[in-house]
């Protein structure tokens, strides 16, 4: 359904500029200050008249260009990190959710009316390439959905790369398959540790992280090891022993998180 139907007082491109002008100069911008910015373009309306074109169609209309526009090359300035060169590109992918009014519930799914929770949210993918400068998406869904299952596949990720996300993307087989399994040229990946995922021997024994733990400040403790139950993902584990201030902010912040969440 086209979001103009008739042109009279406003036409599309009038409608999308003004607003993406309006919320460039001022983000909390009112009706009246984007009737304002359509002066400018000589359309004459109402406060009134432009809330009635707040529409499904315009909704639509504007995730369409932001669409089109995401599918344009984007470039960002790429890293220069010598560390980095033997890989066929290194890929960052996160997500962030943005709170929307409870009445876009039925558009938009929140994670609930919990404490913390928000009944409305949507939720933007992004992956950059950190040598190159690309960058894909942002990908939209609803604020619900579970970072390992964005919009943006794994058996896109080029051969060779190195790949790095943060413990919302985080699983045993979904890292499995951002591995790979055949090819010549494998990926790689780097993670924080997901608390209670087993990390076994190469004979199938699991490690008691409790006894391999560095026990001073700034000490390193690495080793390999096959993560999971079914042991079948070889990883390199590196453990460094941080400052109490450093740890006890960490811990703050997991129970922040916790709370807000309820857990």
């Amino acid at each position: 359904m086209s979001f103009i139907q008739r042109e009279r007082v406003i036409r599309g491109a009038d409608f999308v500029q003004s607003l993406i002008f309006g919320w460039l100069q001022e983000p909390e911008i009112a009706l009246d200050g984007l009737t304002q910015v359509l002066h400018r373009r000589e359309v004459s309306i109402s406060g009134a008249g432009l809330s009635q074109r707040f529409t499904p169609e315009a909704a639509a209309l504007l995730q369409r260009i932001l669409e089109r526009l995401s599918a344009e090359q984007m470039q960002v300035e790429p890293g220069e990190i010598a560390l980095l060169k033997p890989f066929s590109a290194v890929i960052v992918e996160d997500s962030s959710s943005i709170t929307l009014p409870p009445k876009l519930a039925e558009v938009w799914r929140g994670c609930g009316g919990g404490p913390g929770a928000s009944e409305a949210a949507i939720k933007l993918f992004v992956r950059w390439d950190v040598l190159r400068g690309d960058l894909q998406g942002p990908g939209l869904e609803q604020g619900r959905c579970n970072d390992k299952r964005g919009p943006f596949a794994v058996e896109d990720l080029p051969d060779g790369c190195l790949y790095v996300a943060d413990l919302g993307f985080f699983g045993v087989q979904r890292l499995a398959q951002v591995a790979g399994r055949g090819g010549q040229r494998k990926r790689s990946f780097v993670s924080r540790y997901q608390p209670k995922t087993a990390l076994l021997t190469c004979s199938g024994h699991r490690i008691a992280l409790r006894g391999v733990l560095p026990q001073q400040e700034g000490q390193r403790v690495e080793f390999g090891a096959l993560v999971g139950a079914a042991g079948r993902l070889s990883v390199r584990v590196i453990i460094e022993r941080v400052s109490k201030e450093v740890a006890d902010e960490r811990r703050a912040r997991i129970r922040e998180i916790a709370q807000a969440h309820p857990r």
